[in-house]
């Protein structure tokens, strides 16, 4: 399950904003003279793909922006368009990760650059899991075995076979 801190500041949100299992929303903190820590807003641009178990504690994350799993993003960094951080990166307190580039490691640094194609790809990818996604029938999760707890809703077999080669591919990785 993922966590939004909406309370400490508000989030705003793009569209097409892929929120994985277990991620977590938070806003940043600036350093104020009269009371000590302010939250500050979040904002989140259009296709962002926030991959499983990363916490996020960015001031802003800009557009067509991939981040791998196990990530922490420090706080009131800035994640500009078309970038990438890598699979179980830290991004530093303070950090702008400039657009087109891609940075990995503990701490993240630069790494390389990404193709000026990488906003369309992006925005296919992230149009495409919404567009694909099943959501788990809530009337079923009352009772009964698991395996019927966790049977997609669908109203026709393209998505379903959609769904399936998706779950598989989550098996790989």
């Amino acid at each position: 399950m993922s966590i939004l801190r909406g309370d400490l500041a508000q989030i705003k949100m793009g569209q097409y904003v892929i929120l994985r299992e277990d991620v977590v929303i938070r806003p940043t903190y600036t350093k104020t003279k009269q009371k000590g820590l302010k939250y500050v807003q979040l904002s989140i641009g259009d296709n962002v793909y926030i991959d499983k178990a990363s916490i996020v504690c960015a001031l802003k994350i800009g557009n067509n922006v991939h981040i791998g799993k196990n990530c922490i993003i420090g706080h009131r960094s800035i994640l500009r368009d078309n970038c990438r951080i890598l699979d179980g990166s830290i991004l530093p307190p303070d950090t702008i990760v400039p657009p087109f580039t891609v940075y990995g490691g503990r701490p993240a640094t630069y790494i390389g650059e990404l193709p000026e194609t990488i906003g369309v790809i992006h925005k296919d990818l992230t149009t495409n899991f919404y567009k694909n996604f099943q959501g788990v029938d809530p009337r079923r999760q009352g009772g009964g075995n698991q395996q019927q707890q966790q049977q997609p809703v669908s109203s026709s077999s393209q998505p379903q076979n959609t769904a399936r080669a998706l779950a598989e591919q989550e098996r790989q990785n």
